[in-house]
């Protein structure tokens, strides 16, 4: 299963992957789109052996003009999004199943104004 918001990738990635990969456009900010998510996931797989979470985005703002609603939309990518993601799909994974959390290249390499 691929989710994601842009349309555009998303089609790209349908195209590209086999005809069995869910695609799904959903926003992890939302909770309606969560609940989706997993739904989706319960009915077509019944079990997950593995989650891998990649949400992000990236625009380079200066600290000094980032304002509330910004820092929601991050912290609603990056902390909300995926923790609800994990909670909804648990009874989902099978015994042992990882989670893996990819974060931002920016953690790893100095970007001014990341």
């Amino acid at each position: 299963m691929v989710t994601g918001r842009n349309a555009d990738t998303l089609a790209s990635a349908r195209a590209a992957l086999p005809d069995d990969v869910v695609v799904i456009r959903a926003d992890s900010k939302s909770m309606a789109d969560v609940e989706r998510i997993a739904t989706e996931a319960r009915v077509r797989f019944g079990t997950l052996g593995v989650v891998f979470i990649n949400a992000g985005i990236g625009r380079l703002i200066p600290l000094q003009d980032v304002d509330e609603a910004t820092y929601d939309e991050y912290f609603g990518t990056y902390v909300k999004g995926p923790f609800f993601i994990v909670q909804k799909l648990k009874p989902l994974f099978e015994e042992g199943s990882p989670v893996i959390f990819n974060g931002a290249f920016g953690a790893h390499r100095g970007i001014a104004n990341w």
